[in-house]
């Protein structure tokens, strides 16, 4: 005897029929949604300095996807991102990003099986991590050096400037020279994220300055408006250009691929697009032999998305952990809201693979 439901019988059980949003401390929102039979899925939309912008973008997924079939991930992505006449941006790709994930989450909750079996497996068993150090503006990082190496990290990233001007003093480029090497000589290894904050002039001093430094990957050091200009800078340097967290989707990301100017891309699972479109992101990365490493400042339920992908993908090396981040305030740091913290333990540089059902993470 057949005991399989009936097709409309499953259709009616993964209907969704809740889509919530959470604004939590210090700057996260996270997305939960439910279906008929009750499962649950969370994911996370948060947005630095735009929560209520996004938790907005949020009426129209509703409108859209109450009683949706839960299990149909690619069609609401593609419904959501192709159907208005306005794409992309980081508002509505946010918003997108949350609930991709949470999407992914209900689903493999409901297989038994963490996202990344989803995704064709692991590629390894645990993922390379690193944490940040010196704040939002460079100040006392070689005691930040020693806290993180205590941590189990064996990789860090700092702000490498204050704001540059146009053209600035030949002794802030030295400033920065000497906070890598005092890092360096810690044991560690250093990504330097300019953020945006260098202009032209200044950007080829750097790149000559840094070259027999080695840092680990220079972050944006011009910002991605301007391809071109990146593509100047690359040739420059044999230090690696990395680059992507202002960018939303693989349109975004084609014209730097095109210019073969960056060495490392960072997006966001929060704000391109969520598992659903990093992973495509990753693959057309690898293509023009592109490493990955994806960009998360965040909560939990981002992170637990970036190590899906970091365990699936092949072309991924490192992943940015936000754990006692500068932005984490009062409290609410990174395992403030998980039932199962020991799930982002630290070892020897690295992250063991998450092997529980759906992102892995158990919200409280």
């Amino acid at each position: 005897m057949d005991t399989a439901a009936p097709l409309s019988t499953v259709a009616a059980q993964t209907r969704l029929r809740k889509i919530e949003t959470f604004a939590v401390p210090p700057r996260w929102l996270f997305v939960r949604i439910e279906t008929e039979d009750g499962a649950v899925g969370w994911g996370e939309a948060s947005l630095e300095g735009h929560t209520e912008a996004t938790q907005a973008a949020f009426a129209e997924i509703r409108e859209r996807f109450i009683g949706h079939d839960a299990d149909r991930i690619e069609d609401m992505w593609q419904v959501f991102y192709r159907l208005g006449f306005y794409r992309g941006g980081p508002v509505l790709m946010s918003a997108l990003s949350g609930f991709d994930q949470a999407l992914w989450d209900l689903k493999a909750r409901r297989l038994g099986v963490p996202v990344w079996q989803l995704l064709g497996g692991r590629v390894r068993d645990r993922v390379q991590v690193y944490a940040w150090i010196g704040g939002d503006r460079p100040s006392d990082v070689v005691d930040a050096g020693k806290a993180r190496l205590a941590q189990g990290f064996k990789a860090v990233k700092m702000n490498a400037s204050e704001d540059m001007a146009w053209l600035d003093s030949p002794k802030v480029i030295d400033g920065v020279c000497d906070r890598l090497t005092s890092v360096q000589a810690l044991g560690l290894d250093v990504g330097l994220d300019f953020h945006g904050r260098v202009h032209k002039p200044m950007a080829r001093q750097i790149a000559h300055a840094l070259e027999p430094l080695r840092p680990l990957f220079i972050e944006e050091p011009l910002l991605s408006e301007h391809p071109e200009a990146i593509a100047q800078f690359a040739n420059m340097t044999s230090t690696p250009v990395a680059l992507g967290e202002r960018l939303y989707s693989r349109w975004d990301f084609k014209p730097f691929f095109e210019r073969a100017c960056v060495d490392i891309i960072q997006p966001d699972l929060s704000h391109a697009g969520g598992i659903s479109e990093v992973r495509r992101i990753a693959a057309m990365a690898e293509a023009y032999d592109v490493a990955i490493a994806p960009h998360c400042p965040l909560g939990p339920l981002a992170m637990a998305a970036c190590f899906q992908i970091g365990l699936s993908t092949p072309n991924h090396v490192i992943q940015e952990m936000s754990l006692g981040i500068h932005y984490n305030t009062n409290g609410h740091d990174l395992l403030f809201y998980m039932k199962n913290p020991e799930v982002f333990d630290v070892k020897e540089g690295y992250v063991e693979a998450l092997t529980g059902p759906g992102l892995g993470v158990e919200i409280d």
